[in-house]
Parts: C-alpha cells; structure tokens; sequence
C-alpha cells in the first residue's frame, strides 16, 4: 500500500507536469506538452498511470490543482490525501474527471455558499465515486 510520503511526491510531481505545462503555454507555446520529447511524456505516463492524453487534459483544464477537487471531498468530509494515499489510481481518475468537468463555476459556487454537498449530485462527475467513498468509510 502507498504511504503517505508516495501520496505527497505523486502529487507534488503532477503539480509540477501541470505548472510546466501551462507555464510553456502562456509563454505562447500552446501544445507544449505534445512538444516535449515522446520519450519523456511515456515517462510521465508510465509514472502516474496516466495516458499521454490524460496528462494533456490535467494540463489544460486541471482546474483541480487549484484545489475544487480537495474542497469537494473535505465538504463530504474526506480527506485528499487520505485517498490519494489508499486509492491513488481513483485519486487520478477523479481528479481527470473534474479537469473536464465544465460545472467549475457552479462548483465554486456551490462551495463558497457550503452547499456543494447537498447539490453535488446534480452537477459534479465525482459525486457517485465521493458518495461510495463515504460509505466505504473513507470520510473523516
């Protein structure tokens, strides 16, 4: 099972692949991660399990890195680093859903008022997997 540490270095490492992502973008380099050499992006893919074009949407959209995800799952009383800790492939899953997800607004909305749990189900991609985490037991 992963520890803690692994949880924390996955995701630090991702955040990284994101930020330099976006940052060549902003430099006016748009696809700058389908420049990187192919052998580094199967690298990338092999580290975080992700596909190449995974790391392109988390790159693009991943609007989950500026924490909408983690605040989801603390307004159902789960912890983010308790699941990418026990379950870092469904950690990553969840996260690419909500990079996708075009209910960002509504989301921060919905967090900002504390309201995201109750309405969760009619917006946000995780709220069935955040649900089933709950009865699982994952919740705080």
């Amino acid at each position: 099972m992963p520890s803690v540490n692994d949880a924390v270095r996955r995701n630090a490492f991702l955040a990284t692949v994101i930020g330099w992502w976006r940052q060549r973008r902003l430099d006016g380099r748009p696809g700058a991660l389908g420049e990187a050499d192919e052998v580094e992006l199967l690298r990338l893919a092999a580290e975080t399990g992700l596909s190449r074009g995974d790391l392109e949407i988390l790159a693009a959209q991943g609007e989950f890195a500026g924490g909408l995800m983690q605040r989801m799952l603390a307004s159902h009383h789960i912890s983010a680093l308790d699941l990418a800790t026990a379950r870092p492939q469904l950690y990553d899953r969840m996260a690419l859903h909500c990079a996708e997800c075009r209910e960002k607004d509504r989301c921060r909305h919905e967090l900002d008022a504390g309201t995201a749990a109750a309405h969760a189900p009619d917006f946000c991609p995780n709220a069935d997997m955040i649900r089933n985490l709950a009865v699982q037991g994952l919740n705080s």
